[in-house]
Parts: structure tokens; C-alpha cells; sequence
């Protein structure tokens, strides 16, 4: 008991334990150890039945039941692994954090723990809620923290190349969600570095990456899904015995496995988005102006051009999402991704000492300790957390069920559109 009391007296310590303790909490809140169909289903793709989009996860779940002494095509196995997958999220964060604190300088600490203290809280209450508990999207975001780690640390940087592979074969989604941390991370690494030498190395390293992960999307996309006699069969029974009761995700199936395009089944989805997302924005409203204050500021402060045009793109990273709000319907994913972007180049910009963003951070700090009733500022997200997937989250689905029966009283037709809630 003393040496652990000992180790708490280290400041990095300290914070580690206390969000040791958060995401415990938040866990515990969030989770209803479930899993839905669409999630249990993605586990019976596999490599087996040839080279596939979005079937990494599954292959690595099907290798461990080879070496694994029982069977674990079952739902309560795949329960069994969600928990212990998100535990392994949780560590992650932990060490992503200790990594990022123990390289920040003192000016920028608390800055830095508060915008981990969030990522976290955020992190773990969207990937152990019932929607999104073993979903795909965690394993990309892990593969692209894992690539910050070693540009942080400056340690087998050349693995970000592979990680690249490795985001796009969880799902060729990634290319548009979270890749673009990848890309600006080496692109800021390129802008700052100090010999030439170096910053050919990270102009390597982006090209490389860049490529890789293009030329599995286009194959996925355009390749990938022309299953050959039996193999429908195969994943179908696999999906049946892991999902519960049987109720496997049969869209899901139709298209990652026939290829069949189901674009034109998803106009009441779409109609979910469009009342959703304006909702949304007005409900976020303070903290995109907060936002777009620090990254202007920092675009403003700028002295030199490389400067400027590093902090243009990390304002811009986001874009990437464009093609993902425009043609497809997960509109709670696609904010996810979003938010976890700005959060993970705020604290990587600050771990490499970034002047423009501890001066823009440091305003907007100081700004916000003169508000009375400031607490209510940090506690007021939980509200809008965790993010689903159509709809955005609970909170919104609410709204757009008062929204929709206030509609159809007045005499409007898109009750029709939602006859689901």
C-alpha cells in the first residue's frame, strides 16, 4: 500500500489513476454488454473466403479460435472478447497519455490533461455503448493512435507505412475517418523538421503511406466483393452462431459479400441525418467557435509561410470526411471521427512544443477561467455523448422524435418517414 501511495506522488501518476478511474466509470455507465448484430456479423468475414473489405477483424477472431483449446464462434465468446477488447482500448489511452505527459513541457501539462481527460471520456463511452461495443471503427482508431505513438516517440517510424495497410483492411472507410491523422501528423513532422535529411525521410514516409493505403481502398472497393460459389454459406453460418439468437445483420452480409448495393435502401436514413445534424450543430455551437478561435489564432499568429500552411492543414484535415456526410448515412461515426481528429492534432502539437498552439490554448484558456459558472461548460458534452451511428446519439434521436410528431401534428408528412420510432 505505501508504494502505491509513493507512486501517486508523482503529478503523471496521479492524473493516470484518475483517468484509470473515468474510463472505469464511463464504461461502467455505458456499457450493455451486448452486441449488435451488425458487430458480431463483421466477425465472420474472413481472408479465408478470399481478400476482402473490412474482414481483418474477423480473420484475426477466426486465427485465434484455431490456436484457442475451445471454440469461440459463439455470442457469448464474442461478448467475452468485446470486454476484453475494450479493456485493451482503455490501456491504450492510458499509455498513449502517459507517452504524450511525459513529453510535453511543463507550460502546456494541464492543457494537454484536459484534452486527454476528454478524448478518453469520449473514446470510452462511444466504443462500450450497446451501438458501438466491438464496432470496426475503434480498431481504426487505435491503429492510427498507435501511429502517433511512434512519431511521438520518434521510434520505428517506418511502421506507420504498414499501419496505413492496416487501418484500411479493418475497413476501407478509414481512408475518409481517421487516416487523415496519420497524413497531417507526417505532414507537420515533414514542415517542421530540421535537417533535410529528416524531412525527406517523413516526405518518404507520407508518399509510402499515402499510396498504400489508395491503392487497398480502390482495390476493396472495386475488387473485393465477388464471392465465389460457398463462400455466402460459410460466412452466413458463421455470422448465425455469433450473433444472438441468430439474428445475424443480412444488409451487411448482402453487400460486403454479394456486393450488392443497397444506396437506394437508405433515403429514410438520410432523412434521419438531415434533421439531426443541424440540430447538432446548434447544440455544439460554443465549442466550434471555440475551435475555429484556436485554430484561427494559430493561423493568424504565423510568421513564416511553412508555418502558416501547416496550420491551414490541420484546419482543413477534417475535409476528408466530406465524401462520408455527402454519400453515406452514419452520420454519428463521421462526428466521431471529427472530433477525435481535432482532439489527437491539438495534443500532438503540443507534444512537439508547437508555439501557435500553446499561445492560442493559453488564450482561450485564460478566457474561459473569467466565465462564471465555467463547470458547466465541460459537463455540459456529457449530454451530447456517446455517439451511435444514424443517430447521432440519444439525445438528438429524442429531439427528432419531438421534432417529428410536432411535424405530422401540423399536418407534415415525415412521420411516414420514421415509422421505426
Amino acid at each position: 500500500m505505501s508504494s502505491i501511495i509513493k507512486r501517486l506522488n508523482n503529478p503523471l501518476n496521479r492524473f493516470l489513476f484518475v483517468m484509470a478511474m473515468v474510463e472505469f466509470v464511463t464504461v461502467l455507465v455505458n456499457c450493455q454488454w451486448r452486441v449488435r448484430s451488425y458487430n458480431t456479423t463483421m466477425l465472420a468475414l474472413d481472408y479465408k473466403n478470399g481478400f476482402t473489405s473490412r474482414a481483418l477483424l474477423g480473420t484475426l477472431y477466426h486465427r485465434l479460435n484455431d490456436v484457442l483449446p475451445f471454440n469461440i464462434i459463439s455470442y457469448k465468446a464474442v461478448c467475452v472478447f468485446a470486454v476484453l477488447v475494450t479493456g485493451v482500448l482503455a490501456c491504450l489511452l492510458l499509455f498513449f497519455s502517459k507517452k504524450l505527459l511525459e513529453k510535453t513541457n511543463s507550460r502546456s501539462q494541464m492543457k494537454m490533461q484536459v484534452l486527454l481527460l476528454f478524448f478518453s471520456v469520449l473514446v470510452m463511452s462511444t466504443f462500450s455503448c450497446g451501438y458501438n461495443l466491438l464496432r470496426v471503427d475503434e480498431f481504426m482508431l487505435a491503429t492510427s493512435l498507435t501511429a502517433v505513438l511512434l512519431l511521438v516517440t520518434e521510434k520505428a517510424e517506418w511502421l506507420v507505412v504498414l499501419l496505413s495497410a492496416v487501418g484500411v483492411m479493418f475497413h476501407q472507410g478509414y481512408v475518409f475517418m481517421y487516416f487523415n491523422i496519420i497524413l497531417v501528423a507526417l505532414f507537420i513532422k515533414v514542415l517542421d523538421g530540421q535537417s533535410k535529411k529528416k524531412k525527406w525521410y517523413y516526405v518518404v514516409l507520407f508518399l509510402l503511406s499515402f499510396l498504400v493505403g489508395s491503392v487497398l481502398f480502390l482495390y476493396f472497393e472495386l475488387y473485393s466483393r465477388t464471392a465465389p460459389n460457398g463462400v455466402y454459406e460459410r460466412v452466413l453460418s458463421d455470422a448465425v452462431n455469433m450473433s444472438y439468437h441468430g439474428i445475424y445483420h443480412s444488409t451487411l452480409l448482402a453487400h460486403e459479400v454479394l456486393g450488392i448495393d443497397l444506396g437506394d435502401t437508405e433515403r429514410v436514413l438520410r432523412m434521419v441525418n438531415r434533421i439531426q445534424l443541424p440540430i447538432f450543430i446548434i447544440c455544439v455551437l460554443p465549442y466550434l467557435v471555440l475551435l475555429l478561435g484556436v485554430l484561427g489564432s494559430m493561423v493568424k499568429q504565423a510568421k513564416e509561410g511553412s508555418q502558416k500552411l501547416k496550420y491551414v492543414i490541420v484546419m482543413l484535415g477534417s475535409f476528408t470526411m466530406l465524401p462520408d456526410f455527402l454519400l453515406k448515412v452514419d452520420y454519428g461515426r463521421w462526428i466521431m471521427a471529427v472530433v477525435s481528429y481535432y482532439m489527437v492534432m491539438l495534443c500532438f502539437l503540443l507534444v512537439r512544443e508547437d508555439v501557435g498552439a500553446e499561445t492560442a490554448l493559453s488564450e482561450i484558456a485564460k478566457k474561459l477561467k473569467e466565465k462564471p459558472m465555467i463547470f458547466l461548460f465541460f459537463i455540459y458534452p456529457i449530454l451530447l455523448i456517446p455517439y451511435w451511428d444514424v443517430d447521432i446519439c440519444e439525445s438528438l434521436r429524442v429531439m427528432n422524435c419531438w421534432l417529428v410528431e410536432i411535424i405530422s401534428d401540423l399536418g407534415g408528412n415525415v412521420y411516414d418517414y420514421f415509422n421505426w420510432y
